[in-house]
């Protein structure tokens, strides 16, 4: 089958999680062909793949309009055989896609990427419909809409071997925690609350990506109460090539965070701490607590208890090794990119 995949454009950084799940199921579904939208000069360099070239400029989080015409272009000219949408649903998307695919007897395979709150069923509009998390399964079957669990998932091999150049930072050799996300007013405030009710034995590494003036200028206040309070334990760190490196050289991801908007919502970056063997501590928000299916860190009910647990953790170290080799056998069961790659496969062959 001719499958054209209506996503962003799929080129390096590998840092954002749309990108990172379409490149999985490129890497690993041989049997189909595939034609992507990327950024000129990029190639996968597989037969099965044809690139499109709808970006040209700097990488943007946001993808700029001239791109969406761009991906339009090649939509109104490539003939296919199914059309695989990975994007968080648009109120526009049926709009677009449907009467082309009606038209073109062209079928629709969806992924939704988050569940967005009160904006009814017609952004569903695929003929599969494949979701992330068991919680939107159940939120789309509340609006009697039948949808597949497939987790997006991580290719270990790649995260161990990635972990062998192990690099030295200003907090190696000591305790460490990690929150790799966005910031808001919210998640700032519970930072803040777990900044402070930790001892100065812990070393505490945010890493954020800056996406927005928004998030940069949380990052600066935040830096600012760092060197406010003289705070010696806090590190920042932006956009690196090596995020495998970074989380290799911690003890502990953290996720405070109450809901996830404008990512995938299972994020691999969490995905990927679990290959690694880190422990992990959530809030207890949909879908992460899908996450730890068994036994390999904390979700969090009260948010306040954030610190008790990261001092339990890291005070113990048969906990922290218990949770490392459940947390590698996690992955491996429900979160690994060859299982979703043939769920991938074996949706794909269901709608010839």
């Amino acid at each position: 089958m001719r499958i054209f995949l209506i996503t962003r454009s799929i080129n390096p950084p590998w840092n954002e999680g749309v990108k990172n799940l379409v490149r999985g199921i490129i890497e690993e579904v041989k049997e189909h062909q595939f034609i992507v939208p990327t950024k000129k000069g990029f190639s996968f360099g597989k037969d099965n793949v044809k690139e499109i070239f709808i970006s040209f400029g700097k990488e943007s989080y946001e993808v700029p309009l001239r791109e969406k015409l761009r991906l339009w272009k090649y939509l109104l000219k490539e003939k296919v055989d199914l059309y695989h949408v990975i994007l968080t649903p648009k109120l526009y998307l049926p709009y677009l896609i449907q009467p082309l695919a009606n038209k073109r007897g062209v079928k629709i395979i969806q992924t939704v990427t988050n569940f967005i709150e009160n904006r009814g069923k017609k952004i569903y509009f695929g003929d599969k419909i494949v979701v992330l998390s068991k919680h939107t399964q159940q939120r789309l079957q509340e609006m009697h809409i039948d949808s597949e669990v497939i987790y997006p998932g991580v290719e270990i091999k790649r995260a161990i071997e990635s972990r062998k150049s192990q690099k030295d930072f200003p907090w190696t050799g000591r305790s460490t925690i990690l929150y790799p996300g966005d910031l808001n007013q919210e998640i700032i405030n519970r930072l803040l609350y777990i900044i402070f009710h930790l001892p100065p034995w812990i070393n505490f590494l945010i890493a954020i990506r800056e996406k927005t003036r928004r998030e940069r200028k949380w990052k600066v206040f935040l830096e600012k109460i760092t060197k406010e309070k003289n705070l010696k334990n806090l590190f920042f760190i932006g956009e690196v090539e090596d995020m495998i490196a970074v989380i290799s050289s911690v003890d502990v991801v953290i996720f405070p965070v109450p809901k996830i908007t404008k990512k995938l919502e299972i994020p691999l970056v969490l995905l990927e701490s679990l290959a690694l063997g880190k422990p992990l501590i959530l809030s207890a928000s949909p879908p992460l607590k899908e996450i730890l299916i068994e036994e390999a860190g904390f979700v969090v009910e009260e948010e306040n208890d954030f610190p008790v647990k990261i001092k339990l953790l890291l005070g113990r170290k048969e906990l922290i090794s218990r949770f490392s080799q459940n947390a590698k056998k996690l992955v491996a069961k429900y979160f690994n990119l060859s299982t979703m790659a043939k769920n991938y496969c074996r949706v794909y062959n269901s709608m010839r």
